[in-house]
């Protein structure tokens, strides 16, 4: 996508772009090794690793059994589902054929739901713990996101409203990280 392409166009050689990320990912690894950590009591030690018992087919029975487990599931799925298969694979030809964008400003227009990603999560974790409030963050980001999806779609609007409305969609379909909380 564009950020992609202009990082490559400035370093000169998409192999580059990797050894930077490379270089990226070891350091944000190496941060989050060195964070300091919560002490936990030996009783809270104790119950984590007596429900640490590793994954098994029982257990996996047991939770595809949980209709709330498999609920939150398709949740996850659904809500992962514009950004990942809408903004990743069919955005970019949508807008281009479909709307007539040309395809730098399409390219630019699909990546903006990953720039709001970047921001949804933090800021939905924080609102759901703020307010104590997370399956309504979650409900209300889930019809949120189809909203905007359907929006997209089936209304003709300036590449400026699509391009709120695709980093906004960003920031909803992040959600899913209140579930990890």
């Amino acid at each position: 996508q564009e950020p992609w392409l202009l990082l490559t166009k400035a370093m000169g050689d998409w192999r580059y772009v990797y050894y930077l990320l490379g270089v990226i990912v070891l350091l944000i690894a190496l941060w989050a090794f060195l964070l300091p950590t919560n002490k936990s009591s030996d009783a809270q030690r104790d119950v984590i690793k007596s429900k640490d018992a590793g994954v098994t087919p029982a257990l996996i029975r047991q939770k595809l059994s949980d209709g709330s487990f498999t609920s939150l599931l398709i949740y996850i799925g659904f809500l992962s589902a514009p950004i990942t298969v809408f903004a990743a694979f069919w955005a970019i030809p949508f807008f281009y054929q479909g709307l007539g964008i040309n395809r730098d400003m399409a390219t630019s227009l699909s990546s903006l739901s990953w720039i709001g990603g970047l921001f949804g999560g933090p800021l939905l974790g924080f609102l759901a713990d703020y307010f104590h409030m997370r399956k309504r963050v979650l409900v209300v980001a889930g019809f949120s996101a189809a909203v905007i999806v359907l929006l997209v779609l089936f209304c003709a609007m300036p590449p400026v409203l699509i391009a709120v409305l695709f980093f906004i969609l960003g920031v909803f379909c992040n959600a899913h990280v209140v579930i990890f909380a």
